[in-house]
């Protein structure tokens, strides 16, 4: 059972989130964004990961990855390898605002496994 999806739902639409201290709304256009690290693949978090998939509850407590067989440390670095990979980007400076609107936003999305104002698997 989830608990409180309303005030999930109103954190989302808050500017700044102080449970994650980072702009979620921000995270969520950078999640759909296929130029995110000005990538050139026309691919977006998106594309991979529609509605979280492959995400998982427990996306903030992990810290072991295993991403397409290479084993990653921490979320940050596997949001790095799916910028420069996947969307064939250049990698956010870890401790830059939008690594954490972003990672704020993954997590959320792993935790509730579905955005409501998500449009189906829509890179914009």
């Amino acid at each position: 059972m989830r608990l409180f999806p309303a005030i999930a739902v109103a954190i989302l639409l808050l500017p700044q989130s102080p449970a994650f201290g980072a702009d979620l709304a921000h995270g969520r256009r950078l999640y759909l964004d296929p130029t995110l690290g000005n990538g050139t693949s026309g691919k977006c978090c998106a594309t991979c990961h529609e509605q979280g998939r492959d995400l998982g509850p427990d996306l903030d407590q992990r810290t072991d990855f295993d991403v397409m067989g290479i084993a990653m440390k921490g979320l940050t670095e596997v949001v790095i390898f799916c910028i420069e990979v996947a969307l064939r980007g250049e990698r956010l400076e870890p401790r830059s605002q939008e690594m954490a609107d972003l990672a704020a936003y993954l997590i959320w999305l792993g935790k509730e496994q579905r955005d409501p104002a998500l449009p189906a698997a829509a890179c914009r």
